[in-house]
């Protein structure tokens, strides 16, 4: 499985508990970010994976499986499924959400609103959610690996910072999907209480759907004030 490598060295290490951290909506104009940490069952993982082949490395899916129970070989599958939950389709995303909170050691999802973004700024936002995303699991992770950002307050021994770490490493992926699939939901609940504004179909990101919404009704109250163009309006530049 190729979105291991970095579990693997932790896993040889003698490490028992990895958290995998990831965010969702960092770079829209309206919402909250999302941040998920979740630590994935190492014992339950290593079990399926045993099914492999150790000369190619590929899964050993058997095709004429009727027993209605997920066999192994299925749910290994499954958790080479797990990718960056952009380029994953909404129906796939969904399927894995529900997996990884039912197999995982344990996950936690954080919300920082809007008010917040707009108070500290979106890089102090994400920091705040990251650090109160692992500070709300239910087992303290050994180690912790991230998509890119650094955990503040935490060691920096005790955390891994992986540039694009949502397509290499399947904990953080995990993460990723929990956080998206989260922000999803609640970004299309927004749309039942400001239908004018599409957000069940942009979730917030500056579509050109969404400029021409907010160019014909301002902004509403979980627009980003600080964002640009929002701030336009509360700039006296609009």
């Amino acid at each position: 499985m190729s979105k291991i490598k970095f579990e693997s060295e932790l896993w040889e290490k003698g490490y028992q508990y990895i958290a995998g951290l990831d965010e969702a909506g960092r770079g829209p104009l309206a919402g909250p970010i999302i941040i998920s940490a979740v630590i994935l069952d190492k014992d339950h993982f290593i079990s399926l994976l045993k099914q492999t082949n150790p000369n190619t490395n590929t899964f050993k899916i058997e095709s004429n499986q009727t027993n209605n129970d997920i066999s192994y070989a299925e749910m290994l599958k499954t958790y080479s499924f797990i990718d960056d939950s952009k380029k994953l389709t909404k129906k796939r995303r969904e399927l894995l959400e529900s997996f990884i909170k039912l197999n995982s050691i344990c996950y936690s999802i954080v919300e920082i609103p809007c008010q917040e973004i707009d108070t500290f700024g979106i890089a102090k936002a994400n920091s705040v959610g990251f650090y109160r995303a692992i500070k709300n699991l239910t087992t303290t992770p050994e180690h912790i690996l991230t998509d890119h950002f650094l955990v503040p307050n935490i060691a920096v021994d005790r955390q891994t910072n992986v540039t694009r770490g949502d397509s290499l490493s399947v904990t953080i992926a995990a993460a990723s999907i929990l956080a998206k699939t989260y922000r999803d939901e609640i970004m299309t609940k927004y749309h039942e209480t400001y239908p004018e504004y599409g957000f069940d179909k942009h979730k917030g990101y500056g579509t050109k759907l969404h400029m021409k919404m907010i160019e014909k009704y301002g902004p509403c109250e979980i627009h980003r004030k600080s964002f640009y163009p929002v701030s336009k309006y509360f700039d006296g530049k609009h």
